[in-house]
């Protein structure tokens, strides 16, 4: 259903493409990796290097190897369509630089993250054709984190703080629901 070969995007390595054509609502692959909770991850210091990559969903950590690939297990290879790049740091240039990224990288995302028994998986949100590369949206936070811009401005940092509080709110609501219905 699913190949790792060299993606679409300029400098972005390998991406992941559909062998068939895929219907909406698919489980396509794994998020394969090391899963951590918020605490255990906040208590350790990870390698993020060029083999590793990580994803936040849930409430669940999940380091990802980006040298596996099989294509059971080959979420964490997918690409965001979009990045915010050339960015000078004034206000006003952060926020059309977000909004140029938001925009591109929603229009182009063609899976989400899927949840189930504290793994993460990949699914299709919409039809996708044979041949036609996978994107999902990685989020502001990714790229203010993983650029290093989340300490370069007071502005960027207060947005950051934001966005990593409306995160966690998020989370607990989910859990809250979860334990809800559970009781």
């Amino acid at each position: 259903m699913l190949e790792i070969k060299d993606s679409l995007i300029k400098d972005a390595g390998l991406g992941v493409f559909a062998t068939e054509d895929i219907n909406e609502g698919t489980v396509l692959t794994e998020y394969y990796g090391k899963i951590f909770t918020l605490e255990a991850y906040l208590e350790c210091t990870l390698d993020l290097s060029e083999t590793k990559a990580l994803l936040f969903w849930d409430g669940f950590y999940t380091l990802g190897n980006i040298n596996e690939y099989d294509s059971k297990k080959c979420g964490q290879m997918i690409n965001d369509y979009s990045m915010i790049e050339n960015l000078e740091y004034t206000n006003a240039a952060f926020d059309n630089a977000v909004s140029l990224y938001e925009e591109n990288s929603f229009a182009h995302s063609n899976v989400s993250i899927l949840t189930r028994f504290s793994k993460h998986y990949i699914q299709s949100t919409k039809r996708i054709n044979r041949g036609e590369e996978l994107y999902f949206h990685y989020g502001l936070a990714y790229w203010i984190e993983f650029s290093g811009l989340s300490r370069q401005t007071d502005y960027i940092n207060h947005i950051y703080n934001n966005l990593m509080f409306a995160n966690n709110l998020r989370t607990s609501v989910l859990n809250f629901k979860k334990e809800k219905q559970s009781a």
